[in-house]
């Protein structure tokens, strides 16, 4: 899978600066047979949930911003695009986007595994997450 990401500014209404994020997950044909048969098109990959905390400062803002679009599977492989006030907004939303986009990744890699077994050596993965050989 590959994420396109599109910047671009925009002159907003009475002539103020805006900022406009296009992004696209571009699936591989057994990424896509993948979200097909597992019907994942309408899976959420980020939530977010409004609080009145939301309505001051930017990440609040940016939640406004990711708010108005529902970032599903399916959204995300055909492509959203979100109008930010200023850079930082920008930056922030896109990093939400790349959260999303390795959600999508991790969805696709347990799909790949439907069917079959996963074995995990508990015993290596402690070693590695200490360091030690």
């Amino acid at each position: 899978m590959k994420l396109l990401i599109r910047r671009d500014p925009k002159l907003g209404t009475m002539g103020k600066q805006k900022y406009v994020l296009s992004i696209h997950a571009q699936l591989s044909g057994a990424e896509a047979t993948l979200v097909r048969s597992n019907k994942l098109d309408g899976e959420m990959l980020l939530y977010f949930e409004g609080t009145a905390a939301d309505k001051s400062g930017s990440a609040g803002a940016m939640l406004r911003v990711m708010r108005d679009v529902n970032l599903t599977v399916g959204k995300l492989i055909e492509g959203v695009t979100f109008t930010c006030d200023n850079l930082g907004q920008l930056l922030g939303v896109e990093t939400q986007a790349l959260e999303a986009a390795q959600n999508l990744q991790r969805y696709l890699t347990a799909a790949a595994t439907f069917g079959g077994e996963v074995v995990v050596d508990l015993d290596e993965a402690i070693r590695s997450r200490d360091g030690r050989s």
